[in-house]
């Protein structure tokens, strides 16, 4: 355990747990409420398994717009990396 202890409140972003857990070289992160009550301890596989389910639901997205529009490719494409970079996936 890292002292002080680093926590994380349960309205915390993946991207706020993501970014901790990796600034203080930590691998697992105590939630807890507004009393310090512990509700729960998330873990390197945790934040993964969460990244890699909402990189996936982002393609999903991506995908369906395709379907929906059906443009040419280049226009799905600057299309894709539009919805993408709105969601945070790719930077600008």
């Amino acid at each position: 355990m890292s002292s002080p202890l680093i926590t994380i409140n349960p309205n915390s972003s993946i991207r706020n747990v993501m970014e901790t857990m990796q600034q203080e070289g930590i691998c697992r992160l105590p939630v807890v409420d507004d009393g310090t009550k512990i509700l729960g301890i998330i873990t390197n596989k945790d934040k993964w398994r969460h990244f890699l389910l909402w990189v996936l639901r982002s393609i999903q997205m991506v995908v369906d717009h395709f379907l929906a529009h059906g443009k040419d490719r280049v226009e799905r494409f600057d299309s894709a990396c539009m919805i993408l970079s709105n969601q945070q996936i790719l930077g600008t």
